[in-house]
């Protein structure tokens, strides 16, 4: 009877989460909610990954103009090209060609040589 009502206190708890737009629970049989792959959190595809690169750089190019320390400009468009060199994204009907995969991690290498060598 206590697996029962276990399960039954599990299904309740993974309604409320549902009814405030969580629905990536799911219960498992130790009574735990695991979380699904993705679910927390954010999956890197094309439009996230574009968004996430270009708030990158605005943010550090704010911080190098508050501080006046083009190290931030630098980080930045760093951290950029890091992000593409080392998860190169394409949009999805272009997903199975490997060279534009290949292109867009060197072009995320040459980013960040343009932030290591280049100055404003």
């Amino acid at each position: 009877m206590r697996s029962s009502s276990n399960k039954v206190d599990s299904t309740i708890r993974c309604t409320i989460l549902n009814s405030i737009d969580l629905d990536f629970c799911v219960i498992s049989r130790y009574n735990r909610f695991d979380y699904e792959k993705g679910g927390i959190a954010m999956k890197l595809n094309y439009k996230n990954q574009m968004i996430l690169a270009i708030g990158l750089v605005i943010i550090f190019y704010v911080l190098a103009v508050v501080f006046r320390n083009l190290l931030f400009r630098t980080i930045g468009l760093c951290l950029c090209g890091l992000l593409y060199a080392i998860h190169p994204v394409v949009q999805e009907s272009e997903a199975s060609n490997k060279e534009l995969k290949r292109v867009v991690r060197i072009a995320g290498i040459v980013l960040i040589f343009i932030g290591l060598f280049t100055t404003v």
